[in-house]
């Protein structure tokens, strides 16, 4: 029972960290946006990589949408590649700099539009 508990305790906090990602907020293929996210006293990290991810494949990275984000600023602006397919899923992955298996954050899954 005990290790139930950890384990769900565990799933939560990953859970809870990985909400603090949000999608772009103007999701057009080829468009300038923002993304957004909470800053956290006992966030780890003070730059990390953002990745634009398939969220069925764990290796379906699009795009790296930039490298060196400065956690604290709780927003980087950035351009979503022209050419996504529309009909698919999409997510945002943080990942370590140094470390790019090593996911920080995702947000929740989102669509693109067409240019």
């Amino acid at each position: 029972m005990r290790l139930t508990s950890s384990i769900i305790l565990l799933t939560l906090s990953a859970l809870a960290s990985a909400a603090n990602l949000q999608p772009p907020v103007n999701r057009t293929a080829g468009a300038h946006t923002q993304v957004h996210w909470d800053v956290s006293p006992n966030d780890r990290e003070e730059s990390w990589t953002l990745f634009l991810m398939d969220p069925a494949y764990a290796f379906g990275l699009y795009a790296i949408l930039g490298t060196e984000i400065q956690n604290s600023l709780g927003v980087v602006d950035v351009v979503l590649p022209v050419g996504l397919d529309p009909s698919k899923d999409y997510i945002l992955k943080s990942v370590k700099n140094d470390w790019v298996d090593y996911v920080l954050q995702e947000s929740p899954i989102f669509h693109i539009t067409a240019a």
